[in-house]
């Protein structure tokens, strides 16, 4: 839900740029990376976005989902699909 997502976004940016390595420091920081590896994809080998999402997603995002937690899952899968525009 738009609240669940809103609470999400909240709980990263709080931990997001602290120097105390946490959880959600860590989620962010794994975030990250995977946006940029779309990134890499899309502009410098020149996949779309939809099939740079879905290696991404396939790749890292799915496996994760068996052992982490949901509502981060969840919110980083949010945020790559909403690189495919």
């Amino acid at each position: 839900s738009e609240e669940q997502m809103a609470s999400i976004v909240q709980a990263l940016s709080l931990y997001r740029d602290t120097d105390v390595e946490t959880y959600y420091t860590e989620a962010g920081q794994w975030l990250d990376a995977l946006v940029e590896y779309v990134g890499i994809l899309n502009t410098e080998i020149g996949w779309s976005a939809d099939r740079a999402v879905a290696l991404v997603v396939d790749k890292y995002v799915t496996p994760a989902i068996e052992g982490g937690d949901t509502n981060l899952i969840v919110f980083v899968k949010t945020q790559l699909e909403a690189l495919r525009g």
